[in-house]
């Protein structure tokens, strides 16, 4: 009884669970206490179950793995949500913290990011580079390239509002010759239109005179 299930433990211990059931089943209520006759078929069952668990994590983490890449290639970096890179590789690490796939992909969105708003400055696209930094510093507060973009980013900032301001002047002249052509166009209108009724009611007065004539 004491090799058998000495034997059994080892089974169960090398997930051997095959080997371990027939193992058990040689443990009959004659030769063992029916309480620790359960007890072992607990903990088979209980490392079975476990297996099966780490089994299904593994799974889940190959899955989001895999849909992650897919995301990354795709620049689905942060949204939509649920569905992007970033948070399919954070589920990986909730799932396995340490996970070396999920933490260099999120390192790789870091430097999409990165990408993305060197891009956006060197077009002056300023609203863009505000997004992408802001996305950035959330993921990746410490990035060495993160100072120096933000740095950028209120350059180009300074840049437009200066230019903002210098054609303001010229934007405004702009303004009121429109409105000064807009309101010579209405009164124009309004002239063509009074002179049409002028015309139409001269021709109707003219008809009622010959009419009166040829009576």
């Amino acid at each position: 009884s004491a090799a058998l299930k000495t034997r059994f433990q080892q089974q169960v211990a090398e997930n051997k669970f095959a080997d371990a059931k027939n193992t058990l089943s040689d443990l009959s209520p004659i030769s063992i206490e029916e309480a620790e006759l359960k007890a072992l078929n607990d903990l088979l069952t209980k490392k079975q179950q476990t297996i099966q668990q780490e089994a299904n994590k593994a799974g889940s983490i190959n899955e989001l793995l895999a849909l992650a890449d897919k995301d990354l290639a795709a620049v689905r970096l942060a949204s939509p949500r649920g569905r992007n890179a970033l948070d399919r590789y954070q589920q990986v690490l909730q799932l396995e913290p340490g996970n070396d796939r999920a933490t260099a992909g999120i390192a790789a969105v870091a430097s999409k990011y990165v990408e993305l708003s060197n891009n956006a400055l060197k077009k002056g696209e300023t609203d863009k580079v505000g997004g992408y930094l802001s996305r950035l510093s959330k993921i990746a507060p410490s990035h060495p390239a993160l100072s120096a973009l933000k740095s950028a980013h209120r350059e180009l900032s300074q840049q437009a509002a200066a230019q903002q301001t210098a054609l303001a002047p010229e934007q405004e002249r702009i303004r009121i010759e429109e409105e000064a052509r807009s309101r010579a166009a209405d009164r124009q209108r309004l002239e063509e239109q009074r002179l049409q009724q002028k015309l139409a009611e001269e021709q109707r007065r003219m008809r009622q005179e010959a009419e009166a004539k040829r009576l």
